[in-house]
């Protein structure tokens, strides 16, 4: 009995002691802890630091021309809904600021405060400050005739333009005019509403070139394509003289040339005005004041509506040649461009793809067609529904010979189309001759292209 109680004794010593050997490792384990952090320690320290720098948003600076209200509009309802489809992309929208677009570029760039992207008139001038980034190839591969230069490409343009007449149809058929077949007869049609009280055209607009979109009819009147640049020989003189006999006639509303975009389109809706020359996309600017102005001249059952006085609804047709034919004047209504910098990092080059995939996926590029009146530069065709006036001119340019246009021309810098506008204003006011001007544009454009 005694050896049987010394047994349990035995065991119960060898049992606490063991208790107290474990105690002791734990708690010299737990103070270690306590000063060094274990390998699992440190790898969730790892994970959240890596998780963190994901969540970090890729930041682009973004910079377009606001001078019309409806691209404007458009663009920002675009990067909204870019931003919140891309929660990992933040876009921040740097301001125009006063004065010509252009010239607001060139000054961000002289003072290192250049977007990521922005809209471009005139690359020429900033690839050879090598101030651009070449175009990712997944973007440039959407494109039918991307601009190259040397093999490279620096500028997307999103759509393409052109010019032609806007015109009131109610004061059409109100005075029984027909759509004139060559220049001759657009001036007969003038002739007939300025005898109805009514001035046959208003000029003028928001952007600065305003006063150079009649001379892109009058080059494609009188130039022949091809034709090298010089202001003294007898077709550039016809072009100036045509422009000089139009724009100082009593054809077009007193002191239009002069006149913003609201003084414009209310010239129109209030019938002053019959007809404005520019481009088709300012028929949207134009439905911001009056959505009613694009409404069908017939009914849902194909009969012609009668309409009541004051009534506008517009319309457009090209001028023809004298010869019968319709030359339509293209040009890119916007292009973008990347920075040299933006290329050059990694994370931003790759966000700047992706913006430009978001703006040519089919929803998104067919509101930009279809608000600005535009015509797609892409391989790929895009269908959209279209009021009757936009459809109207779809078909119409697709059946014009194209022809680039003046002021759109690839040698045409953004300095020199300045003093163009300048010189024009100027001979429209009869300050300078249709010879002084000729004399000062060839000085300039040598002066500007040396």
């Amino acid at each position: 009995m005694i050896k049987i109680q010394w047994k349990k004794a035995g065991i119960k010593l060898i049992i606490l002691s063991a208790m107290c050997f474990l105690t002791s490792c734990i708690q010299e384990k737990t103070a270690n802890r306590a000063t060094e952090p274990d390998v699992f320690d440190k790898t969730l320290e790892q994970d959240a630091a890596e998780a963190s720098k994901k969540k970090e948003k890729v930041t682009l600076t973004v910079l377009y021309a606001r001078d019309d209200i409806t691209w404007s509009l458009l663009m920002d309802d675009l990067c909204s809904k870019f931003e919140s489809e891309n929660p990992d992309i933040n876009l921040i929208m740097q301001e125009q600021g006063n004065g010509i677009y252009e010239e607001n570029l060139k000054i961000k760039e002289a003072l290192n405060e250049f977007p990521d992207i922005f809209e471009i008139q005139n690359a020429v001038s900033y690839i050879d400050n090598d101030s651009l980034g070449e175009i990712p190839e997944s973007i440039r591969s959407l494109i039918e005739e991307p601009r190259t230069v040397g093999e490279k490409v620096y500028t997307i343009p999103l759509y393409t333009t052109t010019y032609g007449i806007i015109y009131n149809q109610a004061l059409f058929k109100q005075f029984g005019l027909k759509i004139p077949k060559n220049y001759e007869e657009f001036r007969k049609v003038c002739e007939r509403l300025k005898y109805y009280g009514i001035s046959p055209i208003v000029c003028g607009g928001t952007k600065p070139d305003s006063a150079v979109y009649w001379l892109n009819y009058f080059y494609q009147k009188n130039v022949s394509a091809g034709h090298e640049v010089d202001f003294l020989t007898n077709e550039y003189k016809a072009m100036l003289e045509d422009y000089f006999s139009l724009m100082s006639s009593d054809y077009i509303l007193r002191d239009s040339i002069y006149m913003n975009d609201s003084q414009v389109i209310s010239s129109i809706l209030t019938s002053e005005a019959a007809m404005y020359y520019g481009k088709p996309g300012f028929i949207a600017n134009i439905m911001q004041a009056d959505p009613d102005c694009i409404s069908s001249n017939r009914d849902n059952l194909g009969a012609e509506v009668v309409d009541e006085p004051g009534t506008v609804r517009l319309s457009w047709f090209f001028i023809p040649m004298e010869s019968g034919d319709t030359i339509a004047a293209t040009e890119v209504g916007s292009q973008l461009a990347i920075s040299k910098n933006c290329s050059q990092d990694p994370e931003k080059y790759q966000a700047a793809e992706r913006f430009f995939q978001f703006l040519f996926e089919d929803e998104n590029y067919r509101e930009i067609l279809k608000t600005m009146y535009g015509f797609q530069t892409t391989k790929r065709r895009i269908l959209y529904p279209a009021p009757t006036v936009q459809q109207g001119l779809i078909v119409d340019y697709r059946y014009a010979q194209k022809e680039e246009s003046f002021s759109d021309a690839g040698h045409i810098s953004s300095a020199f189309k300045n003093e163009l506008v300048q010189a024009l204003i100027l001979l429209t006011n009869q300050t300078m001759s249709v010879e002084e001007t000729a004399q000062y544009l060839n000085q300039k454009w040598m002066e500007l292209n040396e």
